[in-house]
């Protein structure tokens, strides 16, 4: 099922970003095109609403994935055994240097997302999400 998923939301992506005209594709965001309710018909609605629901889950996941994995990958690193007396010891520097460099890297540089979301141009992106 996550691959249908992940198969989906590249084909919506990439199909919305290759359909439009070049010159207008820095200005449409195709998920705030989705989620417009110019339309008053109660399918709008719906359709606003599960582009919204879908794009918050879409989001969250990720962060529980970017945080377990991260979370894993120090305990590696460090020989941090991960469950157990020791881990619960040092659970909070763990959750700190997955959450504290990111935190620095966007109060120091606020348009930092933005910048590597421009680099990784529309397949990056669609990857990402």
């Amino acid at each position: 099922m996550p691959l249908l998923m992940f198969l989906a939301w590249n084909a919506v992506i990439l199909g919305n970003v290759m359909a439009m005209d070049p010159s207008t594709v820095g200005t449409v965001n195709p998920v705030a095109l989705l989620q417009s309710s110019s339309d008053t018909g109660s399918g709008q609605m719906v359709l606003s609403t599960l582009v919204g629901t879908f794009s918050e889950l879409a989001l969250i996941t990720s962060l529980i994935g970017f945080v377990y994995g991260l979370i894993d990958a120090l305990t590696d690193v460090t020989g941090i055994p991960t469950e157990g007396p020791v881990f619960q010891k040092w659970k909070p520097a763990l959750f700190a240097g997955v959450f504290l460099p990111p935190l620095a890297l966007s109060v120091g540089n606020p348009d930092i997302f933005y910048s590597a979301l421009d680099y990784g141009g529309a397949f990056g992106v669609s990857t990402l999400f």
